[in-house]
C-alpha cells in the first residue's frame, strides 16, 4: 500500500524551512494555507494533483512524500 507521509511531509518542509504560507504560495495555488496546514497535522490524504502542487513547491518528487508498505512490495516481487 502506498499513502501519503505527513511525517515525511513536515520534514521536508521544515529542511526547507518553509512557511505552510509559503508552500501555498509556492505551489502556486494548487493548495491552500489552511489545507497544507491540515496534511502537515495528518488531517488529511492530498489527491494526485495537490500532491504534484506540493512536491513543486517543495522541489522534491512526489514520491519523497509517500510511504510504501514494505511487505507488500516484497510480496508482489515473489509472486512475479
Amino acid at each position: 500500500m502506498v499513502k501519503f507521509s505527513s511525517e515525511k511531509f513536515r520534514k521536508v518542509k521544515e529542511e526547507k524551512n518553509l512557511t505552510c504560507e509559503e508552500l501555498s504560495k509556492r505551489s502556486n495555488g494548487i493548495v491552500t494555507l489552511s489545507y497544507v496546514s491540515r496534511l502537515q497535522n495528518g488531517n488529511r490524504q492530498p489527491t494526485i494533483d495537490k500532491l504534484s502542487g506540493l512536491a513543486k513547491g517543495l522541489s522534491v518528487s512526489f514520491l519523497d512524500l509517500l510511504d510504501f508498505d514494505k511487505s507488500e512490495i516484497d510480496n508482489y516481487k515473489n509472486q512475479n
